[in-house]
């Protein structure tokens, strides 16, 4: 079926078709109708009232538009937020890809002007400070390094040449966002995105890394160390170590990614065996002990020590998310492997073997003595009323 864009949606498009299933679908000739609601919207353009929102006809209105002109300029088009207009248009489109449709039209469609820029040594304690942020706003404008008290944790970065900065400045000279850059052994990877305005902005950083043979950090937060994308691969566990030129300072930074040193001066991505590391996790320039921080076998985040499960038959740490808990034998299960039994009234095993029927048949006899008593209970509760009413 043939769907009509404009052309300057079309020129919108053609910038991001690569990275959107949805803005490759649009630019196509014509669209399988196995994709398409029953009744598609058609004459799609950017909205001439929001240039980050859609408009668009539906068939009735394109039935008393007679012309074919004033069916792109008329006032009875409709306009709508990018998200709600693939709807509009496809049928059972990802979730997935309909945010990083809405992410990438917002991005291009409002696109502002900014510079890229690397920076190292001291000029690293400069883009940190907010004296020099565009905006508070966004996960730059709530970093814990953002203070002034913050400069002197810094030296690890100045000091080392394995590290640097890429730096989004606005034209008039203030901080956009910025991310670290670890160059080290052939490996190029770039740690969390921090910017003003994370949904449309995050994006150019990470066009950026793959522009240039960087990695860049799956998901942008502090407890997802391992995971990486690159522009093929997603969500890709990597281990790296660094060894620092430099690395006994008075006080260090908060770290997102490479947070764990050892006595050698190596730096990791993850906690290395032993205890003879620290743990660079501390917003007042100070460091954390090596057990400091748990990791989720499952979630393959790290959490502060004590809020993860011990999982004793599969022997890791998980959160409480993906366990249950069952009575009978005081453990934590996996909600893969278990099910809440009415008849037990507690979560059991699938697999039944792995349950202790003998604790199972006790449960069982508590639970009928229970039921008995409270049933006798209720009986004398409603004889004591009957003889009240009868006073």
């Amino acid at each position: 079926m043939k769907i009509l864009i404009s052309n300057e949606l079309k020129n919108l498009l053609e910038q991001f078709e690569q990275q959107s299933y949805v803005a490759s679908l649009l630019l196509k000739e014509n669209i399988e109708a196995e994709l398409l609601n029953e009744t598609p919207v058609d004459y799609i353009s950017i909205s001439s009232e929001d240039s980050s929102r859609i408009s668009y006809l539906t068939k009735d209105r394109i039935s008393i538009i007679t012309s074919e002109e004033e069916r792109w300029y008329s006032k009875k088009r409709f306009h709508c937020k990018p998200g709600a207009f693939v709807s509009k248009l496809f049928s059972n489109m990802s979730f997935f890809e309909v945010e990083r449709f809405s992410n990438l039209f917002k991005a291009y469609s409002q696109k502002k002007e900014f510079d890229f820029e690397i920076v190292k040594g001291e000029e690293i304690k400069k883009w940190y400070l907010d004296d020099n942020y565009e905006s508070m706003s966004g996960s730059l404008g709530i970093s814990c390094m953002r203070y002034a008290q913050c400069q002197s944790y810094f030296d690890l970065y100045a000091e080392n040449s394995q590290v640097s900065m890429l730096i989004m400045k606005s034209k008039s000279g203030k901080l956009m966002g910025r991310a670290l850059l670890w160059n080290f052994d052939g490996n190029k990877i770039m740690d969390r995105i921090y910017t003003i305005f994370d949904e449309e902005f995050q994006y150019f950083f990470k066009q950026w890394a793959y522009e240039n043979q960087y990695i860049h950090k799956s998901k942008q937060n502090w407890s997802n160390t391992l995971q990486f994308d690159t522009n093929l691969d997603k969500f890709v566990e990597h281990k790296f170590k660094i060894k620092l030129e430099n690395f006994n300072f008075n006080f260090y930074p908060y770290i997102d990614t490479f947070k764990w040193v050892d006595k050698d001066g190596y730096i990791y991505n993850y906690a290395p065996d032993g205890e003879k590391f620290i743990v660079l996790s501390n917003a007042n320039g100070g460091r954390e002990s090596y057990d400091f921080l748990e990791f989720d076998e499952l979630g393959r985040d790290w959490h502060n020590s004590g809020t993860l499960i011990w999982v004793e038959d599969h022997n890791f740490m998980t959160s409480d998310r993906y366990v249950n808990y069952c009575e009978h034998l005081d453990t934590y299960i996996l909600k893969t492997e278990s099910t809440y039994s009415e008849k037990f009234q507690d979560f059991i095993y699938v697999d039944d073997s792995k349950n202790c029927q003998e604790k199972l048949n006790l449960r069982l006899e508590r639970i009928s003595k229970l039921e008995k008593s409270n049933s006798l209970t209720s009986d004398f509760i409603q004889s004591l009323y009957r003889e009240l009413d009868n006073l």
